[in-house]
């Protein structure tokens, strides 16, 4: 395994017992990532509570995706 990509859960990052910490013990050179879907998912929803404009961006978006899905 050369990289893991996960949500950022602190099961999955922790430093000492998250999933990324258990594996980078038996490969060191492993690349732990964040999903960019799920940070930028965080960063519009910190965002949006402040900020109309981006909850009707948000919302267009979501209108979107759900037609192609």
């Amino acid at each position: 395994m050369m990289s893991l990509v996960s949500d950022g859960a602190k099961v999955m990052t922790g430093q000492k017992t998250g999933v990324a910490a258990r594996l980078k013990q038996l490969n060191s050179k492993l690349l732990n990532v964040q999903c960019i879907c799920h940070r930028l998912s965080l960063a519009f929803a910190g965002a949006s509570d402040e900020t109309k404009y981006i909850a009707q961006v948000e919302g267009i978006l979501l209108a979107t995706l759900e037609v192609f899905c």
